[in-house]
């Protein structure tokens, strides 16, 4: 990113490939499986950097930067889109057998998963999505947040409680009222 701030914008595409997919499927999870919408916003991350290249001061790894671009964007989307759309969960689990006893059991694990994170405030969901699918550091985390690194523990820890209460709290309801998964 140095060079593209010193003037090679072609040193870009490198950046571009080499974050394009962490970039889409962290918004993947943000829309709830918006395709469309995950690649408008990916896009716009990249746009987006591009533009305010000069606001990359190398204090920190650009891919904590670039997330703070897409944490920005992802605030700014799920403000726009009401999340009242528990029955359009992503449903996507590779299997050699998907009608056999455990792919079953696994599939509807994955859509109460699903059906839980879509009942997360999306702060819960956005931090979660930082630290367990990205994998970024605690502290990368505090920094796109501008909160401390004990604030997103805490954060963490109480999201992931929530997910968990709601996850089970789903999987004892009746069969009957799961239809919609």
């Amino acid at each position: 990113m140095r060079d593209v701030v010193g003037g090679n914008i072609d040193r870009f595409g490198i950046l571009y490939e080499r974050y394009k997919v962490p970039v889409y499927g962290y918004f993947y999870k943000i829309t709830s499986g918006d395709s469309q919408a995950s690649e408008d916003l990916s896009h716009s991350v990249f746009l987006k950097a591009l533009k305010y290249k000069h606001s990359f001061k190398g204090t920190g790894t650009f891919a904590k930067w670039l997330f703070s671009i897409a944490h920005n964007l992802g605030i700014d989307y799920l403000r726009k889109h009401a999340r009242n759309r528990p029955g359009e969960l992503n449903h996507d689990l590779k299997d050699e057998n998907p009608y056999g006893p455990d792919q079953l059991e696994k599939k509807e694990s994955a859509a109460i998963l699903n059906y839980a994170l879509e009942k997360l405030k999306s702060q819960d969901r956005e931090i979660l999505l930082m630290a367990k699918i990205r994998e970024l550091k605690y502290s990368e985390i505090a920094v796109i947040n501008n909160c401390s690194e004990s604030a997103v523990k805490t954060r963490i820890c109480r999201a992931l409680k929530r997910l968990k209460d709601i996850y089970l709290e789903f999987e004892k309801t009746p069969y009957e009222k799961k239809e919609h998964l």
